[in-house]
């Protein structure tokens, strides 16, 4: 009987996509990083933070279980610890940086220049770090009460939770991104009205 392939072609090509497009996608991230910090956008700059970390566990995970040869696999300990409790609030920060920014976008249009003031400044840093970071931070609590296993690992996925099926987990993880995303909506498209009106004043 012969013995199945440890890699693919295709797993091979899904390897190198992971790895480049994560790698450029940070890369790409470094110059408004620096420009967003220097501004004190704080919301924009967790946001490219958060992708960033996303981003690296997405490079780990591909290179370490890059082949189906199960019997050669580091069991993950240490590492896979750390990201099961870090994936679902990550996500949650992601979506909810989105909303902020959008938020604030929205904010700036009505009142240009508020942001300038020291105070006021310092002032929607607190706000935006009170919207982002609470949900995130219970979750990070509650993933030791509703993990029905300590992890399991993919090829290529590497690192993945597994969760219990109670309401709790429906209510506490998948949730909260959904609706951070709805709640960004309306911020969107005002945004994206007020840009579409500056566009035809000046044509």
């Amino acid at each position: 009987m012969t013995q199945a392939p440890v890699t693919s072609p295709g797993l091979l090509a899904n390897l190198i996509a992971r790895v480049i497009l994560a790698f450029l996608g940070m890369l790409l991230c470094w110059v408004p990083l620096r420009l967003l910090v220097r501004n004190g956008e704080f919301a924009a700059v967790v946001l490219i933070v958060d992708v960033t970390i996303m981003n690296v566990f997405t490079i780990l995970n591909s290179l370490i279980w890059r082949d189906d040869n199960w019997d050669t696999w580091w069991d993950g300990t240490g590492l896979c610890d750390v990201e099961v409790y870090l994936a679902g609030p990550l996500q949650t920060i992601y979506a909810a940086s989105i909303f902020t920014v959008m938020y604030h976008l929205a904010q700036q249009i009505k009142v240009t220049g508020a942001g300038r003031d020291r105070s006021l400044q310092t002032r929607r840093i607190h706000i935006q770090a009170a919207i982002i970071f609470p949900v995130p931070v219970i979750q990070l609590a509650f993933t030791y009460f509703d993990l029905a296993q300590r992890y399991i690992v993919g090829t290529l996925i590497g690192c993945s939770a597994v969760y219990d099926t109670s309401w709790p987990k429906t209510l506490v993880y998948d949730t909260p991104p959904a609706v951070f995303a709805v709640l960004s909506v309306p911020y969107a498209s005002e945004c994206s009205n007020f840009i579409s009106m500056t566009i035809n004043s000046l044509s």
